[in-house]
């Protein structure tokens, strides 16, 4: 059994923000409605962010001031904007016209619940957290076979969180949810499943649940893409932790570090791709590793499926 390690990452510029901050408000063009959990990324530099529910985020003002305002505002259901913001203001994003590509879910005289998932059971090789001001948001994303080949419905998706050392309020950090097709062809995540955004608040438990029955999303006989969005949701959900330093001197020091949020359970394989994590300055997935061996968040989906 491997080690229970709390894997760090920050896959983001380590950009100051410091100095005098303004707020970005997101809308739709459509409706000038705000787009809550919008998604900002500088360019230049991957920082990215996401709005909170009232489609609001404060920039940071050194990125701002940077001598490439190059910025990257999107949503689901949405045409991405890219443009060279230099101040804060309103940015309105078009309705994305419905490229969806059809999944043909054939008649079926009756269905059958089945369940996916990508281990055998939900205990955590290692964790994935983060830490610090700077890691504003994170992705990864899981790849959920279905052996099958039936098609069907998603009902409900399930992932695994824990506090360690965090207080026990952080077990309600919320997390935002993608769904994606599977492209076999490049062994990668393809294109979305469904153009709605979907924000999880968990009950304070170990595992996370979200409903996922009247958003109508497809299973593919493929499989899917799972990906789970870790952003920052305010100071409610960041704590202190202190971490034992043994100093090259022979001494031992306590060192304060700011936290954020609970850890989510992962795993690693033998062979194979298995999960992903995006990169903001490149909008790319690339494979997942942790050490040398594949990895990916646990996750496990409850669907309807045809019955043979």
């Amino acid at each position: 059994m491997l080690a229970r390690l709390l894997l760090t990452i920050c896959l983001l510029a380590t950009a100051c923000i410091c100095g005098t901050a303004q707020a970005l408000q997101v809308r739709s063009a459509s409706s000038r409605q705000p787009l809550p959990y919008a998604t900002i990324v500088h360019l230049p530099t991957g920082w990215a962010a996401v709005a909170n529910g009232a489609g609001q985020l404060v920039l940071p003002a050194q990125l701002l001031q940077h001598a490439q305002p190059r910025w990257r505002i999107s949503y689901t259901g949405y045409q991405v904007l890219d443009t060279t913001l230099q101040q804060p203001t309103t940015v309105y994003l078009q309705p994305q016209p419905d490229t969806l590509r059809p999944v043909a879910v054939y008649p079926c005289s009756s269905y059958e619940p089945a369940q996916l998932k990508n281990h055998h059971r939900p205990k955590a090789d290692f964790y994935l957290g983060s830490a610090g001001d700077q890691t504003l948001l994170m992705s990864w994303a899981a790849h959920v076979p279905n052996s099958s080949g039936r098609r069907g419905w998603l009902q409900q998706v399930h992932f695994w969180i824990d506090n360690l050392a965090a207080p026990k309020a952080v077990m309600k950090t919320p997390f935002r949810l993608r769904f994606l097709e599977w492209d076999s062809a490049r062994q990668q995540p393809g294109q979305p499943l469904s153009w709605q955004e979907l924000v999880v608040q968990p009950n304070g438990g170990e595992m996370v649940t979200a409903e996922l029955d009247s958003l109508h999303i497809p299973l593919p006989a493929e499989g899917l893409v799972v990906a789970i969005d870790f952003f920052d949701a305010g100071p409610a959900y960041r704590y202190e932790a202190s971490t034992h330093v043994h100093m090259p001197n022979g001494r031992d020091t306590v060192r304060i570090a700011d936290r954020y949020g609970p850890s989510i359970r992962a795993t690693t394989f033998d062979s194979g791709v298995h999960g992903f994590y995006f990169n903001f300055k490149t909008s790319r997935w690339f494979p997942f590793f942790f050490g040398q061996r594949p990895a990916a968040p646990l996750v496990r989906v409850e669907v309807r499926q045809c019955r043979l």
